[in-house]
């Protein structure tokens, strides 16, 4: 039976951050901010980060093309050995690895691959996110 939890979230503006954190290749905790975006059908963690965390984006799972500011980019998909957010543990997570200005304040984003799976509920009236925990 599946229990529910609240958490709150931090909020600017109109905009959702949560920390999370994911292991290397060697098992290491690393902590990110990320942005809730509700917009991004998949996570996204920092390419940078992937890299000095072990995981090899030369040879991904695959690649995805992704519109942005620049044009069509075409980004690598990578597995990550765990990924923790919302009181929930994902094992062999898949992420797109992409860089964002540093200018953003953030890491990455939350996508909904990660909040559909959690049954997540955005409140924003409270500033809060529901999620299933089994």
């Amino acid at each position: 039976m599946s229990q529910v939890m609240i958490y709150s979230v931090e909020r600017r503006d109109y905009l959702f951050y949560v920390r999370a954190a994911f292991g290397s290749r060697d098992n290491r905790r690393n902590v990110v901010r990320l942005l809730v975006d509700t917009g991004a059908r998949s996570s996204v963690l920092p390419s940078a980060l992937l890299e000095e965390c072990g995981y090899d984006l030369e040879n991904p799972l695959r690649r995805v093309r992704i519109a942005a500011a620049g044009g069509v980019l075409q980004v690598p998909i990578v597995e990550i050995s765990w990924f923790n957010c919302l009181g929930t543990n994902i094992q062999s997570f898949e992420v797109i690895a992409l860089d964002l200005p540093r200018s953003s304040g953030i890491d990455g984003l939350l996508g909904m691959d990660f909040l559909t799976k959690i049954g997540a509920i955005v409140d924003i009236e409270k500033m809060q996110i529901s999620a299933r925990q089994n």
